[in-house]
């Protein structure tokens, strides 16, 4: 795979990871404090957006799998996006609930148009098994970078505190970085048109193939939840079990660090051992690392770093390999790749939207209050951040040792994609 195109392909995973931070970190607070909207209707109003969003997934990568439009997608995804982004960073003056709503669908379903058309062409793009973990490597580590900058540049200007100021400058920094990657794409990635078919081939092949892959989709379901729940509860954990509220942003760069030099020592391993057998081996790296997190207190915060560097080093297999594993069973049936990715897509976001729910779900019923919470509250915390997440991992890993061996693309399918 010549290096332009793999590039070419990886950088625009960049913007698409610096959208994401602002929308979860500092979109809602500045609706909910400065706009003065409240926290309830401000968490309802993204609610009902995302949920929207995420029933549009499947329907996003039919539509380009019925068309053979990705590029399409990625460029009107890329400008809806990037305004949607921009009204919500720039309010008018009488912005309320409805400014909200809109704009916030308008970046979910162009940031979705975006995505999931983008992660299907892999399979297009990709010839062989290794060259889509090659693939999926290169575009999770500028997606990684891209996360590092979006938490990075808040605090190199001093905004970091304010949600206004963060959210424009982030806004700035998009209005340069995604027209310049979407125009890099699109010079380097070549169109790879799919044929215009039925609408019932695509659904016949579709659910055949989710039947004999379920195993896939619980496993990287279970699993994903098992990491965003300690995310959603971090600062949480760290606040009134570590007492070291002041180490976020330095834990949280620590994290990610640790997970783009992880990359390419699990995708070595992948092609020693196999992918099923390397993501499963992180999965177990990280399983023995948050077994040791009930154990700790406010003076073992050296011992918290080290299991964060532990968990970010699996973070690189965890982003790269399932998604490979992914590419390589659509390119079994490329007529419906974007159709699949759709699904990958809406699982992402449901996996988010369990962590969130299950957690403040168990804290509340811990008697949890972030003000003043009591002995017993902090014990459900600490079970929460760390004991769910290791039950959910070793469901995960139940899930791959019920995976099919996985086989390689056939001669029919190289020539398709060629």
């Amino acid at each position: 795979m010549p290096k332009k195109l793999r590039f070419g392909y990886a950088f625009l995973a960049m913007p698409l990871a610096v959208l994401g931070l602002p929308l979860y970190m500092y979109l809602p607070a500045f609706y909910a404090q400065e706009m003065a909207l409240g926290v309830g209707i401000v968490g309802a109003v993204l609610l009902v957006t995302r949920v929207i969003d995420m029933l549009l997934d499947p329907l996003i990568g039919r539509a380009a799998d019925r068309y053979g439009a990705h590029h399409a997608f990625i460029y009107g995804g890329s400008a809806a996006m990037l305004g949607g982004f921009w009204a919500l960073s720039h309010p008018i003056a009488e912005s309320g609930i409805g400014w909200l709503g809109l704009f916030s669908l308008v970046v979910y379903v162009g940031w979705s148009s975006v995505t999931v058309p983008y992660y299907a062409l892999s399979a297009y793009i990709g010839r062989s098994s290794l060259e889509n973990t090659t693939l999926a490597s290169h575009r999770e580590f500028f997606s990684m970078l891209g996360v590092l900058g979006a938490l990075s540049i808040p605090y190199m200007w001093g905004v970091a505190d304010h949600p206004r100021q963060s959210l424009g400058l982030l806004s700035v920094v998009l209005a340069v970085l995604v027209p310049l990657c979407v125009m890099f794409f699109g010079l380097t990635v070549p169109k790879k048109s799919a044929p215009i078919i039925s609408m019932v081939a695509v659904s016949r092949n579709f659910y055949t193939t989710l039947k004999a892959n379920k195993a896939l989709y619980t496993s990287f379901l279970l699993n994903h939840t098992a990491n965003a729940l300690p995310a959603t509860l971090f600062l949480f954990y760290l606040t009134h079990v570590m007492g070291a509220a002041h180490m976020a942003g330095a834990l949280l760069l620590v994290y990610f660090i640790f997970g783009m030099a992880g990359l390419p020592l699990w995708v070595k391993l992948s092609h020693r051992v196999g992918k099923t057998r390397a993501w499963s081996a992180s999965i177990m790296m990280a399983v023995a690392a948050f077994s040791v997190v009930p154990f700790l207190g406010s003076a073992d915060v050296v011992w918290f770093a080290l299991v964060t560097m532990i968990t970010g080093l699996s973070l690189g297999a965890d982003m790269a390999l399932p998604a490979s594993i992914q590419t390589d069973c659509a390119q079994e049936g490329l007529d419906h790749s974007g159709f699949m990715f759709g699904i990958w897509a809406m699982l992402t976001k449901m996996a988010l939207a369990l962590a969130v729910g299950v957690g403040f779900g168990l804290l509340a019923l811990g008697g949890f209050e972030p003000d003043a919470p009591t002995q017993s509250a902090l014990h459900v915390l600490i079970l929460t951040y760390a004991g769910v997440p290791i039950v959910l991992k070793l469901g995960a890993l139940y899930a791959i040792g019920r995976m099919n061996r996985h086989k390689q693309p056939t001669n029919s399918i190289q020539t398709a994609i060629q």
